[in-house]
């Protein structure tokens, strides 16, 4: 058995990266149960499975900068298909959820004389809750284009699709752009496949996205290729992939 100790974890609303202010974030996914008991029923109850959603909840630590937490949770509060990833580490490569997300309740500010001021966002999932890894971190910025490193996040069969989520969580330079596609080989990438192209980014536009491509897909090493523009452009950006 392998246990951890929260710590280096990674989770994105949009374009931040709420971890660096979270005191304690969860997520999960639900199935409803449908009563399916016939009338001939031997007195037990019989279910089948309805469908499935998801939720989330952070407890935040408040911060009400130009530009900071506060204004950026405060725009996506009640927006439709807001991208949230998940990792467990920043590393690429470290496992991870991600989907797309509603906020239903913030409270922007809390707390008593004293101790730090607290916020606090939740809301449901939309659509599918897709697990998978970590291919691009954001722990270090791009300044010119490239590729990424392989990770090894599995198949596609048919029936399924493969789930990306883009956070961009800083954009600095004269006209910035970003463009960012997510590409599948074996293990080499002699050949690689782009299966999945973002929508550029830049400072104020597209910084937060979610994907698919259907399988099936028999690659199963995925990584990201990206081409920078602009003048002294510098990006940082995550990127988790995950089968749903």
């Amino acid at each position: 058995m392998s246990v951890y100790m929260n710590a280096d974890i990674r989770w994105y609303v949009g374009q931040f990266a709420v971890s660096s202010y979270s005191k304690s974030s969860t997520f999960g996914a639900e199935c409803a149960p449908l009563d399916s008991t016939p009338i001939s029923t031997s007195g037990w109850v019989e279910v089948i499975p309805g469908q499935k959603s998801g939720s989330f909840s952070h407890d935040l630590m408040a911060e009400h900068t130009d530009g900071g937490l506060d204004e950026v949770l405060q725009a996506l509060h009640g927006v439709s298909d807001v991208t949230q990833s998940f990792s467990i580490g920043s590393t690429v490569g470290s496992p991870g959820y991600t989907f797309k997300s509603l906020s239903t309740q913030y409270q922007p500010f809390g707390g008593t004389v004293g101790e730090i001021s607290r916020a606090a966002l939740s809301g449901s999932g939309s659509g599918v809750l897709a697990r998978g890894r970590l291919i691009a971190s954001d722990a270090t910025a791009v300044t010119s284009s490239g590729t990424g490193t392989a990770v090894q996040a599995g198949a596609v069969v048919a029936g399924k699709a493969m789930y990306a989520g883009l956070h961009v969580t800083a954009a600095s330079g004269t006209s910035p752009t970003l463009a960012v596609v997510v590409q599948s080989d074996t293990t080499g990438f002699g050949s690689p496949t782009s299966r999945i192209t973002f929508s550029t980014a830049t400072a104020v536009a597209n910084r937060h996205q979610f994907s698919s491509v259907a399988g099936a897909i028999t690659d199963d090493y995925w990584r990201v290729s990206y081409t920078v523009g602009g003048t002294t452009p510098s990006f940082s950006f995550a990127v988790v992939l995950g089968v749903g």
